[in-house]
């Protein structure tokens, strides 16, 4: 493996983050120092410039001309997550505070007299945030790591007491994780255009990766432009309805990115019904295969149920929605609360496509609806949206290919010498492919259970927290049940757990495969 290569194209994703970085300092400006915290811009402007300066010089040092290999590609992209994971975490680590302490400051603050006049209360807050413990490096590589992969799990207790720049920083690693980093880097840098496919198969997620053009770097930056057109016809319509400009683009990087940072303690739960309906039919599209999303674009809108994935997603989606939503009008939740028929639409409809698509948004506790929806929600936790999406999880065009191979497999105990193929949009799926769906299923199956059993051996979590934690992260779902449900977060958990479940993150992100193959002794020899 070419060393330097590596580290010179990582080098270069640091340098893309820092200046990604830099376009939070319009909020810390704009928001943050109208009221009253200045000092946020100026850690900011810190955070930017050493991540710039720091990926510049290591990219001049290691500049050479070679191609980007198999090997160098999966190192590229591990790598590359991890290091602009932990870059990305400075900010955190400047401007954030530990979430358990943050809580204590403000409801010690809340208990202050008012009468002693608005500027010395301001004071008073002031001098004791800054007095309040900082975040932990675990703390910070978690939430980095967690928008970067679109998982949305978070340990901020509460969001809306942060600083603006810090939401929107969130929002925007959603985004830039959404369609890949990697793959950004491939649209705006040509220096990575050499050797760039196989930047662009470690990537993009999906059991197969279609090349739209001869030129990587020109599929990359069709992606991004029909991502980039996507996101702005949803903030644009936000903005319409009556969100504010800065909820409108943090929600919107969230949902097209299928990431589910929000900007409220209560998520989307915070906004009337109208603006669920909205964001759910902008995830479902962002869990569909953007190659449909071009073609529609192109003047075939017709191509998306000529697609077997899509239809399958599409089936999927629609039953479990009409199901829950009958379940729900018919008997309410645990708390008492009963539906209407259109409550129980919205809700249902929302939290399926939520899941399904791997956002993680919240609109209604789950939890408490009958077993037999709760138990549906939960199914979705093993699927992912649609290959070729911004949606992590197995991915439905897997699930599809085991159970036609599965149905083959019966079919040829009857009849042991006919020759039945596995077919997907009227095409034969080669066994090779049916292979690495195989050992992909086993591998995700195997990952999961090893870290839902290392889980269970951290202290204070339960068999239900580690089980439905494991698999929220490995899938980049984000919330699961019990004490990670969707009106729960990641704070109260140990250091060791949050390490280990931000690793869970980056390979389940990275389609597994990315990632293991760095443990083979093989890929080290020449």
């Amino acid at each position: 493996m070419k060393k330097s290569v590596v580290l010179n194209v990582v080098a270069a994703l640091v340098v893309l983050t820092g200046l990604s970085m830099s376009i939070c300092l319009f909020p810390a400006w704009i928001m943050d120092a109208a009221e009253g915290n200045k000092g946020v811009f100026w850690d900011f402007l810190w955070c930017s410039v050493s991540t710039i300066l720091i990926g510049a010089i290591v990219f001049l040092k290691t500049r050479v001309k070679a191609d980007v290999g198999f090997r160098e590609g999966f190192a590229v992209v591990t790598f590359g997550w991890l290091v602009i994971s932990a870059f990305g975490s400075l900010p955190y680590l400047w401007i954030c505070k530990d979430p358990a302490a943050l809580e204590q400051t403000l409801s010690a603050y809340e208990q202050l007299d008012k009468s002693i006049g608005v500027e010395l209360l301001a004071t008073k807050k002031t001098e004791m945030l800054k007095e309040t413990k900082s975040m932990s490096v675990a703390d910070a590589f978690f939430e980095t790591m967690s928008g970067f992969t679109t998982t949305g799990g978070s340990i901020l207790r509460n969001i809306e007491a942060q600083p603006k720049a810090i939401l929107f920083w969130r929002s925007l690693t959603n985004w830039l994780g959404g369609m890949g980093i990697v793959v950004l880097s491939l649209a705006i840098l040509p220096v990575l255009g050499i050797g760039g496919m196989q930047l662009y198969k470690a990537e993009v997620p999906g059991p197969t990766s279609d090349q739209l053009t001869s030129r990587i770097a020109s599929t990359a930056k069709i992606l991004w432009l029909v991502y980039f057109l996507l996101s702005l016809v949803l903030l644009v319509i936000l903005k319409i309805m009556g969100m504010n400009w800065f909820d409108s683009i943090c929600h919107t990087f969230s949902t097209l990115a299928t990431g589910g940072f929000s900007t409220k303690n209560a998520s989307i739960g915070a906004y009337p019904g109208q603006f669920h309906a909205v964001i759910t039919v902008f995830m479902f599209l962002a869990g569909c295969n953007f190659v449909l999303h071009i073609k529609a674009l192109k003047g075939k809108p017709l191509f998306y149920f000529k697609d077997e994935e899509f239809r399958f997603y599409f089936f999927c989606t629609a039953v479990s929605t009409a199901i829950i939503t009958f379940v729900l009008y018919m008997q309410g939740n645990s708390n008492g609360k009963t539906y209407s028929v259109l409550e129980a639409l919205n809700s249902a409809s929302f939290q399926v496509v939520s899941i399904i698509t791997t956002t993680g948004f919240g609109s209604d506790d789950y939890t408490n609806w009958p077993t037999i929806a709760t138990g549906i929600i939960v199914l979705f936790f093993f699927f992912g949206g649609c290959g070729g999406s911004t949606s992590g999880g197995m991915k439905v065009s897997r699930i599809m290919l085991m159970v036609k191979y599965s149905i083959v497999q019966l079919k040829q105990c009857l009849f042991p010498h006919a020759l039945v193929n596995v077919q997907l949009n009227n095409k034969r799926v080669q066994p090779t492919i049916l292979d690495k769906v195989l050992s992909f299923f086993f591998l995700y199956v195997a990952l999961y259970v090893g870290i839902s059993l290392l889980m269970c051996l951290c202290s204070g979590i339960d068999v239900e927290t580690a089980f439905t934690s494991s698999i929220a992260c490995l899938g980049n779902i984000g919330p699961g049940l019990s004490m990670v449900g969707p009106s729960e977060n990641f704070a109260w958990m140990p250091d060791s757990a949050k390490w280990l479940l931000s690793i869970s993150m980056l390979i389940g992100r990275l389609e597994v495969y990315t990632v293991i193959v760095l443990f083979l002794p093989e890929f080290w020899k020449k």
